[in-house]
């Protein structure tokens, strides 16, 4: 800036005296090409300050969206989590359940075998006795036939002849 104010204040002396020096001239001409460029990176850079801004609010706003986006997975997470959490324990509660059951139908299973067992013991034993009684049946019979024909004969003797 200060070089600009002493440029315009010798271009200004220069006017007034009119002396116009070729490098004065030249150095005019810079003087405005320089303007030139410096407005133009100016707006550039007030440009690129007002891109960066805009970036820079995109950036929070993704970030905003990001962390919203973050919080309702971790919810919707947490409530998967929960209801399987729920659904392990209905299933371990069902499961502890259903193995209480098979343990009283083994027990009844078990008691039914012994039960099948002693009946078949049993079953066993009345065929023999059963087999023991029909022998003696058959002892009693032919004892009896012999003593039908004993008494038959005793009868036949006692008898008077006629």
């Amino acid at each position: 800036m200060k070089h600009a104010v002493v440029l315009g204040i010798v271009a200004a002396m220069m006017l007034i005296t009119g002396c116009e020096n070729p490098e004065l001239k030249t150095c005019r001409q810079d003087n405005q090409l320089l303007e030139a460029q410096t407005a133009s990176l100016r707006q550039e850079l007030a440009q690129a300050r007002t891109t960066i801004q805009q970036k820079e609010d995109q950036i929070e706003k993704i970030k905003t969206e990001n962390v919203e986006m973050q919080q309702k997975a971790m919810e919707s997470i947490m409530s998967m989590l929960k209801k399987e959490e729920d659904r392990a324990k209905r299933l371990q509660t069902a499961l502890t359940e259903k193995e209480q059951a098979l343990k009283a139908e083994q027990d009844k299973t078990a008691e039914l075998e012994r039960t099948v067992s002693q009946s078949q013991q049993q079953t066993e034993k009345l065929k023999t006795d059963l087999a023991a009684a029909a022998r003696t049946i058959e002892t009693l019979r032919a004892d009896l036939n012999k003593a039908n024909q004993t008494i038959e004969t005793l009868k036949s003797q006692a008898e008077p002849t006629q």
